[in-house]
């Protein structure tokens, strides 16, 4: 019985494993014939975006190979795709600027370009590049709300809601320009706005704890209202149990109504679901400070440096560090959070370690 169950279980193997060569041959003749035209190989891609990239990925080697062998501009832009896909945001760069140099009328060039130098941090570079994509596509609510987020990063809350503002008229029903356009309200201190876009976006798309969330920070940091906040971040964690800030945010909010217990087991919740968030382990410490278990919180606020060194961790390891009358370690952390610029930490040494 046991040979029967390897041979069917090899034959599925060499089966799907067939079925993704088939599809990665498919998709190369296609590429193929459009292999002279990049702006038909943009058009294919943007069309056929979850298809292409699963093909991509269940066959990534030979897919390589491919590009390695192919010359053309197309493939150029393919691979700035990949580069992107996987992470590698400084070579996607690269690849789309060797395109544009080349195509300087592909849109897509132009907006991919920008939102990998938005996730590099280079917002100047972002924006320039979603300006030169509107030249070419005006009408495009997409690069609007695209641009609207870098504003929105950069601060500049006029110019993202403008942009916000623009992509709705555009298009009455994009989910992210609404709950976009409700953050930059958020950041402008008006709830009621910020409400009517979150539950507007809420209507599109009642399955995305984003907008939720959202509604619950209204209500814990602007309106106070801390039982609401909790209501939603809780419906919001029952749409998505794996989303890690309604976890976060839910205990945030227990720790401002003294629920520590409550507070702890949310950041315990993130933590399983984001396990090298430094924060979340730092949040955990500081409900166990207010519960008195000292030892976890020293515990957490080691782990939280360990994933990030931050002169504010070692000042609160320092203090957990006081209370547990260790005062040699709450003066060797304090030492390197001072080090680290964290000014207050000089109280302490000032106080515990002449």
């Amino acid at each position: 019985m046991k040979l029967f169950y390897a041979i069917c279980l090899t034959f599925i193997q060499a089966f799907f494993a067939n079925a993704q060569e088939d599809a990665l041959d498919s998709l190369i003749k296609t590429l193929e014939t459009k292999r002279g035209n990049v702006q038909a190989i943009a058009a294919h891609v943007d069309n056929n975006y979850n298809a292409y990239y699963d093909i991509v990925f269940e066959s990534e080697e030979r897919y390589l190979m491919y590009l390695d062998t192919c010359r053309s501009l197309g493939c150029t832009f393919l691979l700035a795709n990949y580069y992107e896909w996987v992470g590698e945001y400084e070579q996607a760069v690269v690849q789309y600027t060797h395109v544009l140099e080349k195509e300087k009328t592909l849109v897509e060039a132009w907006v991919d370009r920008a939102n990998a130098n938005y996730i590099l941090y280079k917002y100047k570079a972002a924006i320039n590049d979603y300006d030169k994509a509107l030249e070419l596509d005006e009408e495009n609510a997409n690069i609007y709300n695209n641009r609207g987020k870098v504003y929105l990063e950069m601060g500049k809350l006029d110019n993202a809601l403008d942009d916000f503002d623009k992509a709705i008229s555009l298009n009455a029903t994009l989910y992210d320009a609404y709950v976009n356009r409700g953050m930059v309200y958020f950041a402008m201190n008006k709830a009621d706005a910020a409400l009517e876009d979150f539950n507007k976006a809420i209507t599109i798309d009642s399955k995305d704890p984003w907008a939720i969330n959202n509604i619950g920070l209204v209500y814990a940091e602007l309106l106070d209202d801390y039982t609401t906040a909790i209501e939603y971040f809780t419906k919001a964690i029952a749409v998505a149990p794996e989303d890690v800030d309604s976890y976060n945010n839910r205990g945030m909010t227990y720790m401002n109504v003294e629920e520590f217990q409550l507070a702890a087991k949310d950041f315990y919740q993130a933590i399983k679901i984001e396990p090298n968030d430094p924060f979340l382990y730092a949040n955990r410490a500081d409900a166990f400070i207010m519960l008195n278990e000292f030892e976890k919180a020293y515990d957490n606020y080691s782990t939280a440096i360990q994933l990030y060194e931050d002169g504010y961790f070692y000042w609160k390891r320092a203090t957990i560090s006081i209370d547990m009358e260790n005062t040699s370690q709450a003066c060797e952390d304090a030492k390197k959070a001072q080090k680290l610029g964290f000014k207050d930490a000089k109280e302490l040494l000032d106080r515990f370690c002449k």
